[in-house]
């Protein structure tokens, strides 16, 4: 879900710094934000892959890419700075500021997969990802027996995606790690 206090900041900063006033450039934002919230709009732009074959077709297309075998996607969160709350210092996070951690999965060509906004700044990304739906579904895949893995930076969400893998975890990222340097 979208939320347009994210871009508040930066309506201040654009509202004064060009002809638009920040009252127009306000409602602009709020119409758009709202317009991508509806289900249907977000269903077809932002969609995790569901078919076996459209699965095998994104991890087919990291293969093309970057030559690495298997890979669904990439996740990563990241902090969208927000107006401070009134209330609730959950927004609050490490790094001293208010935001929102989303957490993104996209594809090999940036295609986004799956956004989760819900979280605030305090969240840490191996607990927005235990919360993801996304998550369980990964691991009933694997646990079926299909071959694939996200590719991320914490390691406390990649062990999930590898639980039900063969291959070590240690060697997994150790291997990972090799591959994208040389990218």
């Amino acid at each position: 879900m979208l939320d347009r206090r994210v871009a508040n900041e930066t309506v201040s900063a654009f509202g004064n710094s060009t002809v638009h006033s920040t009252v127009n450039l306000s409602r602009a934002i709020r119409e758009v934000t709202d317009a991508l919230n509806y289900s249907n709009i977000l269903g077809k732009w932002i969609r995790f892959p569901q078919t076996r074959q459209e699965r095998d077709s994104i991890k087919r297309r990291f293969y093309e890419k970057f030559n690495i075998p298997a890979v669904l996607g990439c996740i990563d969160g990241t902090h969208i700075s927000i107006v401070r709350p009134t209330e609730n210092e959950r927004f609050f996070n490490r790094k001293q500021f208010h935001s929102r951690n989303v957490l993104i999965i996209c594809d090999a060509d940036l295609n986004i997969l799956s956004v989760d906004a819900y979280f605030g700044g305090i969240s840490h990304d191996s607990f927005i990802w235990n919360q993801h739906p996304v998550k369980n579904h990964i691991i009933s895949l694997l646990s079926s027996g299909e071959n694939m893995y996200l590719l991320g930076e914490t390691q406390d969400m990649l062990k999930v995606v590898y639980d039900n893998h063969q291959t070590p975890l240690k060697d997994i990222i150790i291997s990972c790690s090799t591959q994208l340097v040389t990218l």
